[in-house]
C-alpha cells in the first residue's frame, strides 16, 4: 500500500492500481463539539478562522444546544484539540476508521435492476437509477417523459423526469431536485423511492397530475454521486478540477449573491456564477419556465431541517415570510405526525450557516414563492452523518415522502 497526501492535506489515498486512487479515511479524527451558550458560537469563529480551511465540517450550527461536526486528517488532530482546550470549548474525540464498507460492496455488487424489478433498499449507482426511470418512463407514458438537463464534465448526460398528464394547456410547474452534493447518498435513494411511489400510486395522485406538471431531477451531480460511491466517500463537489481539487459546489455557484470563495475546498463557488455545467442546465430549465413555477424543493441531507431563503445574511427574509414559515411548519407537523420524526424549521443564516449562491436563494430571487431545502435523516445528533446504512433508506424516504407531498398539495390548492 502507497499513501500520499494530497495538495490541501486533508486527505490521503491509497492505490489499487498505479491509476486507481481510493481515498483512506482510516485514523482520521471527528470532533463533536458543543454549542452552550451564544459565547460559544463566538468563541467557535476564533476556532474556524484557524481551521476552517483544513477539516471537513459534517454539521455546523447556530442553535443553541446543537453540536458543531467535523472530520480531521490525522495530521491536524493535536494542533484542533489544543485549540478547542485553549478556547474552553466542550467537545469529544472520535478517531476510528471512517471508510465506509459500502464502498466495497458497491464494487462487487452486480445490478440491482432487472427489467421492471428494483430493489429499493439499497444504493444504486446513477446508471443503474436511470435505467429504472426509463423503464417507468415506458411503462407509464401517459404520465412519464424523461429529457436531457445537461452533461457534466466527466460526459455523464444529467436527466430530469417530468410526471403529469400531457396537455397543450400550460400548467403550474414544481420543480423537486436531488444529489447536488455527492457524498449525500441517502438523497438519492430517497428521491428514487418518492418517484416510484408517485407513479405507481397514481391514483392517489391523480388530481396533482392533471393540474401540476412536476419536474424531478434525481441527480444534479452524478459525476460527485459516482466519485463518492468508487473513489472518496466524503466528495461534495462535482467533477470540474481544474481550479480547485474538491471540484465546485454545484449548490454555491448559482448567480444570486454569489461570492468567490478559495477559503474552504469542499465549499468552492467556482471561477463565476453558472461557471459550471450542472448549473447551467438548471437555470436554462429553470428560465424556459420561469413563468409557471410556483414550488421548489431541494433535498440534502443531513440533520432534520427544512430551510428557507435568505441564506445569505442573518435574520433577513422574503415578503413571503409568514406563508412560507406556515408551510414549513404543516411539512414538519405531518413528518411528525407519519414517522415521529422531529424536524426544525428556519433560514439557513439563521440556525445553520450563511451561503452564498445557493440554489434556494436564486430561485426565491426569481419570484417562485414557495423554495425549501430539506436536510433529511438522518439526525444532527448521528455522527456517523453521511456514512450511513442501508436500513435508513427507507425511514429517510418516508420523511421526505410526507413533506413533498404535503408540498405539493399546497401548490395543487393555491395556484
Amino acid at each position: 500500500m502507497i499513501t500520499v497526501a494530497f495538495s490541501n492535506s486533508k486527505k490521503s489515498c491509497f492505490f489499487i492500481t498505479i491509476l486507481e486512487c481510493i481515498v483512506d479515511y482510516n485514523g482520521f479524527s471527528q470532533f463533536i463539539i458543543g454549542i452552550h451558550n451564544e459565547n460559544d458560537l463566538v468563541v467557535f469563529d476564533k476556532f474556524d478562522k484557524t481551521y476552517g480551511d483544513k477539516v471537513d465540517y459534517w454539521h455546523k450550527t447556530k442553535i443553541i444546544g446543537k453540536n458543531i461536526v467535523l472530520l480531521s486528517s490525522p495530521k491536524f488532530k493535536i494542533g484542533i484539540e489544543e485549540l478547542l482546550k485553549f478556547l474552553k470549548l466542550d467537545f469529544k474525540i472520535i478517531t476510528k476508521n471512517w471508510n465506509d464498507p459500502l464502498m466495497q460492496k458497491n464494487k462487487k455488487s452486480k445490478r440491482h435492476v432487472r427489467g421492471n424489478k428494483i430493489n429499493l433498499e439499497v444504493f444504486h449507482s446513477y446508471n443503474d437509477s436511470i435505467h429504472y426511470f426509463e423503464y417507468l418512463e415506458s411503462k407509464y407514458k401517459d404520465i412519464v417523459e424523461i429529457n436531457d438537463l445537461g452533461i457534466t464534465s466527466n460526459g455523464r448526460i444529467i436527466k430530469y423526469i417530468t410526471i403529469g398528464y400531457k396537455t397543450d394547456k400550460k400548467k403550474p410547474i414544481v420543480i423537486i431536485e436531488s444529489g447536488a452534493h455527492g457524498r449525500e447518498w441517502i438523497t438519492q435513494s430517497s428521491i428514487l423511492i418518492f418517484i416510484d411511489n408517485l407513479i405507481k400510486n397514481r391514483n392517489l395522485y391523480n388530481k396533482l397530475f392533471k393540474k401540476l406538471n412536476i419536474i424531478i431531477i434525481p441527480s444534479l451531480n452524478p459525476d460527485g454521486y459516482e466519485y463518492s460511491r468508487e473513489k472518496d466517500r466524503m466528495w461534495r463537489g462535482n467533477r470540474n478540477i481544474k481550479s480547485n481539487n474538491c471540484g465546485v459546489d454545484i449548490n454555491r455557484n448559482f448567480d444570486f449573491k454569489w461570492k468567490k470563495d478559495y477559503e474552504v475546498c469542499e465549499t468552492y463557488s467556482g471561477e463565476k456564477p453558472n461557471s459550471e455545467n450542472e448549473t447551467l442546465g438548471f437555470v436554462n430549465l429553470v428560465k424556459n419556465n420561469i413563468n409557471y413555477i410556483k414550488g421548489y424543493l431541494s433535498l440534502h441531507s443531513y440533520g432534520r431541517y427544512i430551510i428557507y431563503p435568505w441564506s445569505y445574511e442573518k435574520k433577513t427574509y422574503t415578503k413571503e415570510h409568514d406563508e412560507i414559515v406556515m408551510l414549513a411548519k404543516k411539512m414538519i407537523f405531518d413528518i411528525k405526525k407519519e414517522t415521529n420524526a422531529s424536524y426544525i424549521h428556519g433560514t439557513a443564516a439563521d440556525i445553520l450557516y450563511n451561503s452564498y449562491g445557493c440554489a434556494l436563494d436564486y430561485m426565491k430571487s426569481l419570484g417562485v414563492k414557495y423554495t425549501y431545502a430539506l436536510e433529511i435523516a438522518p439526525s444532527d445528533g448521528l455522527y456517523n452523518g453521511f456514512i450511513v446504512s442501508e436500513d435508513l433508506i427507507l425511514p429517510a424516504s418516508k420523511e421526505f415522502e410526507v413533506a413533498a407531498v404535503k408540498f405539493l398539495n399546497q401548490i395543487y390548492e393555491e395556484f
